[in-house]
């Protein structure tokens, strides 16, 4: 009986821990991961499901406001009608180019770039701020003069 890559040589040895051989030796993920393989599954992740189809029903909503059909976008964007369907659907396994492109071709391209802003990323900001105790920011609630007082301890 052939053995699958991922398995030892030994047929009752349970096969490697996700990524404890080919990641570490080669520095790419595995062609089957984990990830790739529920890539497409939203149901274990209902809030990315519902963010993807809010996204969809958004770039739907624009390109009615702009009077084009979804031929003529699928056009612009050189991909099959089947593909915006898809995407105003919000059905997972839509490329970010795509989504890219439609967005261009709505003059919509900005919004795209905004999305993880480093200025815009509060929780981002603050496991920073966490991390680098120098450049922690005063707590709103203490005046400087609070800073001054507890500082003379």
């Amino acid at each position: 009986m052939p053995q699958s890559s991922t398995s030892s040589s030994h047929p009752n040895t349970p096969a490697p821990a996700f990524g404890s051989d080919e990641r570490l030796t080669t520095g790419k993920l595995p062609k089957k991961t984990p990830q790739r393989v529920r890539a497409k599954d939203t149901s274990e992740h209902p809030e990315v499901a519902l963010a993807l189809i809010t996204l969809g029903d958004q770039l739907r909503r624009a390109r009615v406001a702009r009077d084009i059909t979804q031929a003529d976008l699928a056009v612009r964007m050189g991909v099959q009608t089947q593909t915006v369907g898809r995407m105003e659907r919000g059905a997972p396994g839509i490329s970010l180019e795509a989504v890219a492109l439609a967005l261009w071709n709505m003059n919509m391209l900005g919004h795209l770039v905004k999305i993880a802003a480093p200025e815009t990323d509060e929780e981002g900001q603050r496991l920073s701020d966490l991390r680098s105790p120098s450049r922690a920011r005063k707590p709103a609630a203490l005046s400087s003069a609070g800073w001054s007082v507890l500082n003379h301890l």
